[in-house]
């Protein structure tokens, strides 16, 4: 196994087109101004078998460096032998280029559970530690009647009141609507005290690339909540974010929300909404842990690797 360091035009070639879009060569050269260097890095033997962007900043890898996951994009599938060579020409690269740590956030499990599986094992045998360990939260898209019975009881009786108001759920196609969506949130998120990592621009900035989702729900003609739903795989969507304005807690919204946009995508054929996670490096948010359970979400682990460089 051999790795080549190669500009982005040449990765882009080779890859294509990444199983994840935050693998993607343009979502690294938009968010490239956060760490000092981005490197893209390919893996052959006779022929490319796997390729990594990585981000390096004050001498530590990240992967990612601006998104929620990042990975190994294979290009084809690979042997345990061959991701093991592939850790040891990325190990060899790290010693050259003077590394103090690699830090590594996988994919939640239930994205690709046999290459995951594969590297998280391959990882640990290379001396990489488990840093922390989040609960991601994802709904598998299957039909209403199913969707309906996953629902604890609490949460059924929430989604019974909030569907005796008159409700719609407007799918944002004008900026000014996908902006109207995003102050809702931003509103939501201040009213809590939650972080909000993204600005305005930069969501205008990626869902200039990324095929995206934003919705807005009206309850009693007044907006209440909204969502940023961007497509991460083929058959994968993420709510990058969601939330409802304070003073409507009474009509169920989150509940409401969660129906009507599993209901959207249920239409749509989409095997798997990712609501993301639930914990802060490995600590659980208790009150949102069991607010996506009660709704019907299933959980996968989502593993973020440390490893030295000595």
């Amino acid at each position: 196994m051999e790795l080549e360091i190669v500009d982005k035009d040449t990765y882009k070639h080779v890859e294509r087109q990444a199983s994840i879009a935050f693998d993607e060569v343009w979502f690294h050269e938009l968010n490239k101004c956060k760490v000092d260097t981005v490197d893209y890095l390919l893996f052959k033997t006779n022929k490319y078998k796997a390729g990594l962007i990585i981000g390096i900043d004050k001498g530590i890898i990240k992967v990612p460096y601006s998104a929620p996951f990042g990975t190994f994009e294979f290009f084809e599938s690979c042997t345990m032998e061959q991701i093991d060579d592939i850790l040891k020409c990325f190990n060899e690269y790290a010693v050259a280029h003077k590394i103090s740590k690699i830090y590594l956030k996988l994919p939640p499990v239930f994205y690709d559970e046999p290459n995951i599986s594969k590297l998280v094992n391959a990882l640990i045998r290379d001396g990489y530690q488990i840093y922390s360990m989040d609960l991601d939260y994802y709904f598998p898209i299957t039909d209403m009647e199913k969707y309906n019975l996953s629902l604890h009881r609490n949460a059924r009786k929430c989604l019974k009141n909030a569907l005796k108001h008159e409700y719609r759920l407007r799918h944002c196609e004008k900026e000014e609507d996908k902006y109207a969506a995003y102050k809702i949130i931003e509103k939501s998120r201040k009213s809590k005290n939650y972080y909000l990592s993204m600005t305005w621009e930069q969501v205008k900035d990626t869902i200039a690339y990324i095929s995206h989702d934003l919705f807005i729900l009206d309850i009693d003609e007044e907006e209440v909540a909204s969502a940023i739903v961007f497509k991460v795989t083929d058959n994968i969507n993420q709510v990058i974010y969601w939330g409802d304005l304070p003073g409507f807690a009474d009509k169920r919204p989150m509940n409401l929300l969660a129906y009507t946009i599993y209901e959207y995508y249920w239409h749509l054929g989409l095997g798997f909404l990712d609501i993301g996670p639930s914990t802060m490096n490995g600590i659980p948010n208790y009150g949102l842990c069991d607010f996506k359970e009660s709704i019907g979400c299933t959980t996968s682990n989502k593993f973020i690797f440390c490893k030295e460089i000595k």
